[in-house]
């Protein structure tokens, strides 16, 4: 590697944006009840409603998945993804 390149990790990137997510989760939890910051709690959620069961006798197997994009999730995200930019 060259002098003065920065080492680029696929996990610390990853590891820094789903601190991001979680920072906006917790944002959106916060602000729920403040009406001037209702704005923050707009989005969608998708993903499985209702949970996918596999019965194999044996062993039975449920799959489910369910996101929750909203603007606070956003803006967490692009901040954590600016720290990490500037600061590694």
């Amino acid at each position: 590697m060259l002098k003065g390149t920065k080492r680029f990790s696929l996990l610390s990137v990853f590891i820094i944006l789903a601190i991001g997510v979680v920072f906006g989760g917790i944002i959106t939890y916060l602000t729920r009840d403040i009406s001037a910051l209702n704005w923050l709690n707009i989005g969608y959620e998708f993903g499985l409603k209702q949970p996918l069961m596999l019965d194999l006798y044996v062993i039975k197997l449920t799959f489910g998945l369910t996101a929750n994009i909203n603007v606070a999730v956003i803006l967490g995200t692009v901040v954590a993804a600016l720290f990490y930019r500037f600061v590694f």
